[in-house]
Formats: structure tokens, sequence, C-alpha cells
């Protein structure tokens, strides 16, 4: 119990840094050739593709993710019949100015579908 009462005030104390780091936003909007996009699938991956946070993009197209200061990201955004886009980003100690990411229409041919009753 002694060895409790020692090693947690030590434990908190180790940890207090990393829950005071501030995180940042970075916001944007989803935008096309005919306005904004809602629905569009952004994700912040690492430089090397991994996962870290993800959100969808709002009625007015906007978007908001928290990520930690100073380091480099990749931005993913995804909507069906659009071109997926990927933006290299670096987020710095204050927030971002609103990132503004421009989707492309890609054209897809479906094939038939038949049903029989």
């Amino acid at each position: 119990m002694r060895y409790i009462q020692l090693f947690l005030p030590v434990l908190l104390v180790c940890a207090l840094p990393h829950f005071l780091r501030a995180q940042v936003n970075v916001q944007g909007v989803v935008l096309s050739k005919g306005g904004v996009l809602p629905g569009a699938t952004i994700r912040l991956l690492t430089v090397d593709s991994t996962f870290i946070n993800g959100t969808l993009s709002g009625d007015d197209g906007t978007f908001t993710l928290n990520v930690m200061p100073s380091k480099k990201y990749l931005l993913k955004v995804e909507l069906l019949s659009y071109k997926t886009r990927y933006k290299s980003i670096e987020v710095a100690e204050s927030n971002l100015d609103p990132i503004r990411l421009f989707l492309q229409e890609e054209a897809q041919e479906l094939k038939e579908v038949e049903i029989k009753g």
C-alpha cells in the first residue's frame, strides 16, 4: 500500500505534461465547381498513412479536426462520385488558416441491373 501512495503522485506528475499539451484546430471546407460538398469523409493521417482522426463535412461543407501541433499530416478527402483528394499539411503551434479542398467529379459507368420477378 505504501508503494502505491508513493508511486501514484510520481505517475501523475510524469503524465501531466502529456495531458496539458495543447491541441490545434484544423478547419476547412470541401468544395466542387458546383459549391460546397456536405457529407465528405475527411481523414487525418500521419505521413506514413496511419489513421489519427476523422470527421464528415457538415451541411455547409465545413469540417474541424483537433490535432497535436508541430507535426506533418496528410488529409484524405473522399466523397462518392468524386476523385479522392490528398493534401499534405504542417500544423504549427497556432491555428491554421482554413483549408479549401476542391474535389473533381469522377464519371463512373454503372452496369445494367436486371430484376426478375
